[in-house]
């Protein structure tokens, strides 16, 4: 669940953090850009909350931090979390802990453990923290100095009964993941294989990569919206289904078949299924106006068609497209294999 605070000068939201459970309230300052509020729109929905959609809402495209298309930058300016009362939001959704790990594609944890370090001196307001995650084999350690991706990421082997302490200390038998590899954040284990989440959202949607553990290899990576849906290991194959975000080097809406032929050879959707993409650019254009005439004293249509007017001027419709669809991904072969379930969900011009 997340509640949001829409403020002038910036956003308040409580969130919780899957898998450990973790209580807490975030600010964010935004930086607004030309007069423009922030690129985002937030909703409330109490009933209706989906831990798969979370870190989409929390730290993707819809959490308004990253670049935009007219070259605004999105910055956390302030970042700091308090521990909020588990009493409080326990009281307000019964059973909640209970439906998020029935939702959850990943393995629980044996322990979960979360150790504060001293604040920065220079920056004495971000919280800083070095963060545990205890599995039948292995510990997965996060160190995070609050920037933007954790500063460092770790297995550590350890025996059932045996967890190695939790600080920033390295231990001996750490295994660091090179910052090239992968930078940004845990997100949760199946069996061997551990997942890790990009630091930012792109194109709507939030980048993560699996890693084999036994081996410390990468066996892939790719960009998800609403996050991984299911995980399935049979026959020593691990199988994951989420909705793909791809993005392309070509436009649909200006460029026509040729483009749509090419997505469509490049993911497997039907080319028909992209025909929703002049309805989708258009959409993002709206929006994007919108947001920008409700920061101005002349609000209505006529700011509306300006703004438009002015999208077009910076040729958004020659953005490469996005598009989303469903996928099942069969990792444990000699490459993946990445499956099409459906047609084209959305379709959009990328970031």
């Amino acid at each position: 669940m997340v509640w949001r605070f829409q403020g002038r000068n910036g956003l308040v939201q409580a969130k919780i953090q899957i898998p450990s459970f973790r209580f807490e309230c975030v600010t964010r300052d935004l930086m607004y850009c030309s007069g423009s509020l922030p690129l985002t729109h937030w909703t409330v929905d109490l009933m209706t909350f989906s831990p798969s959609e979370l870190w989409r809402k929390c730290f993707g495209a819809e959490s308004g931090h990253g670049k935009t298309r007219s070259g605004c930058m999105v910055h956390h300016l302030t970042h700091y979390c308090v521990l909020l009362g588990a009493i409080t939001l326990l009281g307000a959704v019964p059973g909640l802990p209970e439906r998020a790990a029935a939702e959850s594609p990943y393995d629980q944890p044996l322990g979960a453990r979360h150790v504060k370090l001293k604040p920065d001196p220079h920056n004495p307001q971000v919280k800083r923290e070095v963060s545990c995650f205890t599995y039948p084999h292995f510990v997965v350690k996060q160190v995070d100095f609050g920037e933007v991706g954790a500063e460092r990421l770790s297995i550590i082997p350890a025996a059932p009964g045996a967890a190695p302490p939790c600080r920033q200390a390295k231990e001996r038998n750490e295994y660091v993941i090179p910052a090239d590899a992968w930078s940004g954040y845990f997100e949760g284990v199946k069996s061997d294989n551990a997942f890790f989440r990009a630091a930012d959202g792109t194109n709507g949607g939030l980048g993560f990569m699996v890693f084999r553990v036994p081996d410390r290899k990468k066996l892939f990576e790719d960009t998800a919206e609403k996050g991984i849906q299911s995980l399935e290991i049979k026959d020593g194959i691990l199988s994951l289904r989420y909705q793909r975000v791809f993005a392309s080097t070509c436009s649909v809406v200006t460029s026509g078949s040729a483009c749509r032929d090419t997505i469509a050879g490049q993911t497997g959707v039907a080319g028909g299924s992209l025909a929703s993409c002049a309805g989708g650019y258009r959409a993002a254009k709206e929006e994007m106006a919108k947001a920008r005439c409700d920061a101005q004293p002349a609000k209505g249509d006529a700011c509306i068609e300006k703004e438009l007017k002015h999208l077009d001027e910076q040729k958004w419709d020659d953005a490469p497209t996005v598009i989303v669809y469903e996928v099942e991904v069969s990792l444990g072969g000699a490459s993946p294999i990445i499956k099409p379930l459906g047609d084209a969900l959305a379709c959009r011009p990328s970031d």
